[in-house]
C-alpha cells in the first residue's frame, strides 16, 4: 500500500538560491524590456540608420535577457527539482519552460544581433540593395514573431502546470490559483490572436510572468513552501 509522509519544508540553502535567482531575474528582465530598443521608418536608408546608431543599446539589452533567461531556466530548473521532480506534471512543465526559453533565445538573436548585423552590411546602399534589404526585414521579423509566440506559449504553459501542481500538492492555493490565471490567460490570448508580441506586448508578457515568478521566489526564499510527497509503496 501506499502512505503519505508528513509534510516538509525545501532545504534552506536550495530554496533560497532558486528563490533569489527568480526574484532578481524576473525583475531583471522587466527593467531590460523597459529599455527595449525600436527603430520604425518607412523610408529603409532611414531605417538603417536608427538600426546602426542603436547598435550598442541593443546588444546589451538582448544579450542581457538572453543571459537572464538562462538564469530563469536554472531558477526553475532547481524549484522543479526541489519541489518534486518525480511528479510528471513538473517534469513536463520544465520541458516546456526548456523549449520556451530556447525559443526566446532564438527570437531575441534574430532582434538582437541578426538585424543589426543585416543593417549594417546594407549602409550607404542604393535603393535597389535597400529594398531587397526590406524583403530580409520581413522574413526576419516572421522568424521573431514565430520563435516569440513559441517561446511564450511554452513558458506560459509551464507557468500553468506548476501552478496546478502546487494546488494538487496542496502547497499554495493563491499562488497556484494566481498561475493559473496568469499562465492560462497568456496561453489563451496567444491562441487567440489577440495578443501580438511587439515591444508593448512582450512588455504585457513579461510583466504577467515576472509577477508570478517574483511572487513564487519571495515564497521559496522565506521557506514558505512546503509539500506534500508519496512516500515509498510498502
Amino acid at each position: 500500500m501506499t502512505e503519505r509522509s508528513p509534510d516538509f519544508a525545501l532545504p534552506d540553502a536550495e530554496l533560497r538560491t532558486a528563490g533569489a535567482i527568480l526574484v532578481a531575474a524576473s525583475l531583471a528582465s522587466v527593467l531590460m524590456m523597459a529599455h527595449h530598443p525600436s527603430g520604425s521608418s518607412r523610408d529603409m536608408a532611414t531605417f538603417v540608420e536608427q538600426i546602426v546608431r542603436i547598435g550598442a543599446l541593443n546588444h546589451l539589452v538582448h544579450g542581457s535577457l538572453i543571459a537572464l533567461l538562462a538564469l530563469l531556466l536554472f531558477g526553475f530548473a532547481e524549484f522543479s527539482r526541489v519541489f518534486g521532480a518525480d511528479r510528471p506534471l513538473v517534469r513536463v512543465a520544465l520541458v516546456a519552460y526548456a523549449i520556451g526559453t530556447g525559443a526566446d533565445i532564438g527570437a531575441a538573436s534574430i532582434n538582437g544581433f541578426a538585424i543589426g548585423r543585416l543593417a549594417a552590411q546594407y549602409a550607404g546602399t542604393d535603393a535597389a540593395a535597400l529594398e531587397h534589404l526590406r524583403q530580409l526585414m520581413h522574413l526576419c521579423w516572421a522568424m521573431n514573431q514565430s520563435l516569440a509566440d513559441i517561446g511564450e506559449f511554452a513558458r506560459a504553459l509551464a507557468i500553468a502546470l506548476w501552478s496546478f501542481a502546487l494546488l494538487r500538492a496542496r502547497t499554495n492555493f493563491v499562488l497556484g490559483a494566481a498561475g493559473l490565471v496568469c499562465g492560462g490567460g497568456i496561453v489563451v490570448a496567444l491562441l487567440s490572436g489577440r495578443l501580438a508580441l511587439d515591444v508593448h506586448g512582450m512588455m504585457v508578457v513579461v510583466l504577467a510572468a515576472s509577477a508570478w515568478n517574483v511572487a513564487l521566489g519571495v515564497q521559496l526564499v522565506r521557506g514558505r513552501l512546503r509539500v506534500r510527497r508519496l512516500g515509498p509503496t510498502a
